[in-house]
This record gives C-alpha cells, sequence and structure tokens, in this order.
C-alpha cells in the first residue's frame, strides 16, 4: 500500500545567505525572470525543510519525490549526501529510509547557473530556477514497483492496435520479493507477470550522489512482463 503527502510547506529559501519562509511551487526569478537572460539570476540557491520522520511500519520505505527542479538539484538528508540530479523538466526520487531520524533536515541545493551538461542552454524563454513544480512524500511497502526508475512509476502500459482487435505489453520493476504480479483487465482477463530470467536486472537510475545504488544494497531488483489480449487477425504484438 502506497501512502503520499504532499511536502510543500513550511520551505526555508536561501539565496547570497539571506533566508525566506516559503511555499511551493516556487522560483527565485519570478521577479527578475522578464529581464533578459544578462540580467536575471542564475546561481545556486538552497532550500532547507525541517520535518519529523513519518510513522512506518517494519521494513516501509520512504521517498522523496520532486515534480520539477530547475537546473540541477543535490539533495542532503541529515547531512547524508541523496543524490544528484540533472535535468530541469522531469521527475525523479531519492529513498529516505536509511538516513532518515526522528527529526530531519532536508536540504536542497538548486543551481540554474549557464553550464555545459544540462540541456537546453539557448531558448526563447527564462530557465527560471528553483523548486518550481510539487513536492511529495511517499510511505510504500519494502516490497514495490521501483520508484527509481528514471521518474516514472515502476509499471508500464504499451498498447498495441490490430485490425479490430488490441493487445497490452505489460512491464513491471520491482523492488523486494514479490511472490507474484497478477494483472487483471476489466472485460479481457489476468495475466500473471513472468521473469526476464533468473538475475533480474541492474538499475541504471542513480547515476551519481554519495554510497551505492540500492540495488547493490541487497534489495532485490528485477523485471517482470507480460501481455493481454482480445481476438484479432495478425499479431498485435510488436516483436522483441
Amino acid at each position: 500500500m502506497r501512502r503520499v503527502s504532499h511536502f510543500n510547506e513550511d520551505w526555508t529559501f536561501i539565496k547570497e545567505g539571506v533566508p525566506e519562509a516559503v511555499g511551493l511551487p516556487h522560483t527565485w526569478n519570478a521577479v527578475d525572470g522578464s529581464t533578459g537572460p544578462s540580467l536575471y539570476y542564475r546561481g545556486e540557491c538552497l532550500y532547507k525543510k525541517e520535518f519529523a520522520a513519518p510513522p512506518i511500519a517494519a521494513g516501509e520505505q520512504v521517498y522523496i519525490e520532486f515534480r520539477g527542479v530547475n537546473s540541477s538539484a543535490r539533495v542532503l538528508l541529515n547531512g547524508e549526501e541523496l543524490g544528484h540530479h540533472d535535468g530541469g523538466y522531469s521527475t525523479f526520487r531519492f529513498r529516505l529510509t536509511d538516513a532518515l531520524k526522528e527529526n530531519n533536515l532536508l536540504e536542497v541545493y538548486v543551481d540554474n547557473a549557464p553550464n555545459d551538461y544540462v540541456y537546453p542552454q539557448k531558448a526563447d524563454f527564462t530557465f527560471y530556477g528553483g523548486i518550481y513544480r510539487d513536492v511529495y512524500l511517499i510511505v510504500t511497502d519494502e516490497t514495490h514497483f521501483d520508484l527509481e526508475d528514471h521518474g516514472g512509476e515502476g509499471f508500464y502500459v504499451t498498447p498495441h492496435l490490430c485490425g479490430e482487435g488490441a493487445s497490452i505489453t505489460l512491464e513491471a520493476y520491482l523492488v523486494g520479493d514479490a511472490e507474484k504480479v497478477v494483472v487483471s483487465v476489466d472485460g479481457v482477463g489476468e495475466t500473471r507477470l513472468s521473469p526476464d530470467g533468473a538475475e533480474g536486472r541492474k538499475s541504471p537510475h542513480k547515476v551519481s550522489g554519495a554510497g551505492e545504488s540500492e540495488d547493490s544494497k541487497g534489495a532485490s531488483l528485477g523485471w517482470l512482463g507480460g501481455s493481454l489480449s482480445v481476438p484479432c487477425d495478425g499479431d498485435c504484438l510488436p516483436k522483441r
């Protein structure tokens, strides 16, 4: 079971050493963003939030989800770096569980300075800096769909049309030890997803940050797939 809550209130924003109480979403270019590319502020600022640990049962995992931070973000919990994300227009998450204490300090260093590694760098719009989309706290069971798979949900459905019929390909990326994954579609039926080999897959989603990626810490991370279809003429499924 997954519990999701807004995490937008009671942040402190610090720009050039000056603190300000803010709520999210927020950008530090709200005023100067219309002044032109050579005049609006581009650099690193800090967002901080103090919070109590959410109530969790044994084995449950806690994640922080950012829907958009421009352009780069470095996230720390209680002084421990959880990871780094480049790209201002995509969702990303980090697991908080191991670094959680009874009372916590979350720090997010955000940088929209010009660079040669985050796309784009030239456009007809302002590169607004800040945590400009919602933030969420997620509590999930020990076994769950992978929440660190490139900001995705860990479960993917791909439709295929064929004449009057159709089929769907199902893919699930799991953390933990699930006995089975069964998918049911109203009016079509159900299928049990099967593993892609005995070794599962290694997770590529943590490209930088302190410490090891989640799968190298002992969690079981694997791929399961299957399909469902309604009658049609010909082969609806793509060749894999």
